[in-house]
């Protein structure tokens, strides 16, 4: 069902995305003294941490087969780029793709680069304890802690789970902090479905609960339970069968993922605005988990369980040829 990935998976990961350096309620990583989690969870998800690996010798003339971003299979005898992205990121090179429901060819004329996952409860404490984010004071939810509800950078030992209960403004304070940005809603869509389209970041096999972390609800139900996951949002890495053309684990369930679509990206909307979120959430399912899925029309103040981010920047390095 789950699995662990491997060291040469990610080696493959690097040969299919560019990899760098294959090096409604919240939290922290080292949240309220005392404070456990009782949910047993019978996998084994990847670490961001495991991403700092070398991939393994191959014999000279070794050819690898990978798919490639328009979900054809690529020929790779050469290592890639390994210095154009920060780590756990992916290059996504200039180029057009199909975008939207049409979809319509849309070119991007600037390469980027994006998170590989989602932002975690770790990584977002950092920024708290940094003072580049928001701090809990002003989260009621941390300060009575629910097992179930409370953001899981509140919560101790979730430190590698999806940060949640993350609106516009603390998603986009955090990748500021990061020195990154959120992407457009182009850019995610690009990385989160390859170029020629997908309806799933896997391509067009139907939806399943191995693939996504999705359908835990009230509504959309037919996951609750599987696996022996939490119906709530989760650790990232954990859905290796569902990673994009690109890389990206997650891009569809466990938490959505906020997108700029500002047109003067210096002014901050105010509430009232519209802001955008891309690849529904751990409690949506069926229509709504689509890489055409987002929330029209809310205010970038709301925010839910559902709520969290990844980030995109700019290439180190300009790319060679």
């Amino acid at each position: 069902m789950f699995e662990r990935i491997s060291p040469l998976a990610l080696a493959l990961c690097g040969l299919l995305v560019g990899c760098a350096d294959v090096d409604s309620a919240p939290t922290e990583d080292s949240g309220p003294a005392g404070v456990t989690t009782d949910v047993a969870i019978d996998l084994v998800p990847l670490s961001p941490d495991l991403l700092d690996v070398t991939a393994p010798p191959q014999d000279a003339g070794a050819v690898v087969e990978v798919q490639s971003s328009d979900g054809t299979e690529a020929d790779a005898d050469e290592e890639p780029e390994a210095s154009v992205c920060p780590p756990v990121m992916a290059w996504v090179p200039p180029g057009e793709f199909l975008f939207g429901p049409g979809p319509l060819a849309t070119p991007l004329d600037e390469g980027y680069c994006v998170d590989l996952f989602e932002v975690t409860a770790a990584e977002f404490n950092a920024c708290v304890a940094d003072g580049g984010c928001e701090g809990y004071e002003a989260w009621p939810m941390c300060q009575e802690i629910d097992l179930k509800l409370s953001p899981n950078q509140c919560v101790e030992g979730r430190g590698e789970f999806a940060a949640n209960y993350l609106d516009w403004y603390r998603a986009n304070s955090y990748c500021a902090w990061k020195g990154k940005r959120l992407p457009t809603s182009e850019q995610w869509e690009r990385a989160a479905r390859g170029d020629v389209g997908f309806t799933y970041p896997w391509g067009e096999d139907p939806l399943d609960c191995e693939r996504a972390h999705q359908g835990r609800g009230a509504i959309f139900d037919a996951c609750v339970d599987y696996g022996g996951l939490p119906n709530r949002p989760i650790e990232v890495g954990t859905y290796v069968t569902g990673v994009s053309p690109y890389g990206l684990f997650e891009a569809l369930g466990n938490v959505k993922e906020w997108v700029d679509i500002r047109e003067d990206r210096t002014v901050s909307p105010e509430d009232g605005d519209s802001a955008l979120s891309r690849g529904g959430a751990y409690n949506e399912g069926e229509w709504l988990m689509t890489t055409l899925a987002y929330d029209g029309q809310l205010g970038p103040q709301i925010t839910s369980q559902g709520h969290g981010v990844r980030c995109v920047s700019d290439p180190l390095v300009a790319p060679s040829d």
